[in-house]
């Protein structure tokens, strides 16, 4: 994760205008290539979700608190209590990812529960993103 940030932000200081060019386009990639993941992701492991649906209510409950705390923390301004509901949904389930398939090799659910709290936050959270464009939109 350190190791693109670091070459875009280098990119960025040295090659600008370039970077304000394309940043269009790499949003646009980096867009289809989340609903690609997210769609491989359940056609990949549809069958363990479907073994392990128990904990997917404890999952979307996690998931609903956790963006609602960020909801709440945002305060006053709309913006920031869509970012902070965001930032706290999705808070770092890829890393825990990682380390639960290096640590916990022999549980495939210690890898899987990450997984299913990254499906279920983008479930929630694309059919969000083009409401709230939609709304922005109008106004």
């Amino acid at each position: 994760m350190l190791i693109p940030l670091i070459l875009a932000l280098t990119f960025k200081a040295y090659f600008s205008d370039a970077a304000m060019h394309i940043q269009p386009y790499i949003a646009k990639i980096t867009s289809l290539a989340t609903v690609l993941l997210f769609i491989s992701s359940v056609l990949l492991y549809s069958e363990i979700i479907m073994d392990n649906s128990d904990t997917l209510v404890i999952i979307l409950l996690f998931f609903l608190g956790s963006m609602a705390i960020g909801y709440l923390a945002g305060g006053q301004i709309s913006n920031a209590r869509i970012i902070f509901a965001i930032g706290t949904g999705l808070r770092n389930p890829p890393i825990v990812v990682l380390v639960a398939s290096q640590s916990f090799s022999s549980e495939p659910m210690a890898a899987i529960a990450p997984l299913l709290i990254i499906l279920i936050g983008l479930s929630i959270l694309l059919p969000w993103a083009v409401i709230i464009r939609k709304r922005r939109a109008i106004s």
